[in-house]
């Protein structure tokens, strides 16, 4: 049955100062009209009681607490304190006072964002440019809108580092670190730098630089195929050029290669090489190349075609000892290698190396060095199937169960593949700190 009286209005009107009467008579009506200048929804009091199942304004709004603001105080920020404890802002002091403390206000916030700017104080930063943004309208200011867009490319390398330490990719760090220091670059303070995510990028990408050219290369020889990363793997074995970690992980992707990695060490360990022994400390070991070429060259032997690189002597399992020898391999063509044996049956000692003799390689030590690689080898081949079976578990398909649909075991067969991939990071950053064989 429809109504034919009129309906109420909801809307229930507000006293003013001219019509205010009995207990509103002494209101604060500067305060009522800038809350309705800065809250346009409580221009008219809504009566909750015509309206069925409305809850506005149906329970008492919690007290403000004012807090002060993070970043550092402005030079002018006492006058401007007494001005707003005036209300010149809300006009009681007029146009001219509401112009002057709305300039006042603007440039205390610019203040703010230069000197947290410069010191690189990221709280105070974004505490001065949410103070000018909605406290002093600059959202539009060409200034806070390039340190707005720094503060969220810092919060965006935040991220990577968060990121990229968990997946242990230091590729993704090593970019993030880069794009920071390009913002310290356009004068972000220092303390920029004191962020709890910023400092363990920082020391994981110290640990991981001195071993990134070595990585990167046995990257590109596992691409390759198991021939070239065998052959370079034992380089990086004998010379002990990676932290134990990185060693059992390019290991461990060596023997991912099955039957065909362990063809590719025989193939490796019967290729011609030369090897001298010298009584050099191994810290001291960078120059020996370098004096050994020059010596076989002098003894007129064109070694221009031939790689020399160093090695120590070292049993299956464990680092070299202390005292282990410094050895130099020479590889190349097989006449020139021929010519290079030849030089044990000179007097002296030759190739000499400065004042140290130089002591040929001997075919026991030969024989012990493959047999302790076929061992580490093998050992990385006995608990492979063990590490695939728990990166299997760990990968997000395999708690998905058999009978769904294609796409989520096309899903699933994927992500099983994913953590099967040889050193799940780029240049083996995923175990660089981890012994191998810990799941994450």
């Amino acid at each position: 049955m429809r109504s034919t009286g009129s309906v109420k209005t909801p809307i229930v009107h507000r006293p003013t100062k001219a019509d205010a009467i009995g207990e509103t008579l002494h209101t604060n009506f500067a305060d009522e009209n800038f809350l309705a200048s800065s809250c346009g929804f409580l221009n008219g009091y809504l009566d909750e009681r015509l309206m069925a199942g409305s809850n506005v304004l149906r329970h008492k709004l919690p007290p403000v607490t004012l807090r002060r603001s993070a970043s550092e105080p402005g030079k002018r920020d006492p006058e401007f304190r007494i001005l707003s404890e005036m209300k010149a802002f809300e006009g009681v002091l007029g146009v001219k006072g509401a112009r002057l403390v709305g300039k006042m206000r603007e440039n205390l916030s610019r203040e703010k964002v230069d000197v947290a700017f410069a010191a690189g104080d990221m709280k105070a930063l974004r505490a001065a440019v949410r103070s000018a943004q909605f406290g002093s309208r600059l959202e539009k200011d060409p200034q806070v809108r390039h340190v707005a867009a720094v503060i969220a490319k810092y919060d965006k390398c935040l991220i990577e580092f968060r990121d990229g330490l968990a997946e242990r990719d230091m590729i993704r760090v090593q970019l993030a670190m880069h794009h920071l220091e390009q913002l310290a670059e356009q004068g972000l303070g220092a303390r920029v730098m004191e962020n709890s995510f910023v400092v363990n990028a920082r020391a994981a990408l110290d640990k991981w630089a001195p071993y990134r050219p070595y990585l990167h290369k046995l990257a590109k020889m596992r691409l390759a195929g198991p021939r070239p990363l065998a052959q370079y793997w034992l380089v990086l074995v004998e010379g002990t050029l990676l932290s134990p970690e990185l060693e059992a992980s390019a290991t461990a992707d060596l023997a991912r290669f099955g039957q065909a990695g362990v063809e590719a060490l025989e193939e490796a360990l019967a290729v011609p090489e030369v090897r001298f022994h010298y009584d050099v400390p191994w810290p001291k070991k960078n120059h020996l190349p370098q004096y050994v070429r020059g010596r076989i060259t002098k003894l007129e032997i064109d070694v221009s075609a031939c790689n020399l690189h160093f090695a120590r002597e070292r049993d299956a399992e464990g680092w070299p000892q202390a005292d282990a020898p410094t050895s130099i391999v020479v590889s190349g063509p097989s006449l020139v290698l021929t010519a290079i044996e030849r030089l044990a049956d000179l007097p002296g000692g030759e190739p000499l190396c400065g004042l140290q003799r130089a002591t040929p390689d001997t075919p026991e030590q030969r024989g012990q060095r493959a047999a302790a690689h076929r061992k580490r080898l093998a050992a990385a081949l006995s608990i492979l199937p063990e590490e695939e079976y728990v990166a299997a578990l760990d990968s997000p398909g395999a708690s998905m169960s058999g009978g769904g649909s294609i796409r989520s075991n096309l899903k699933a067969k994927r992500s099983n593949l994913k953590a099967l991939v040889p050193s799940r990071g780029p240049w083996y950053a995923p175990n660089c700190y981890e012994p191998f064989g810990k799941t994450i």
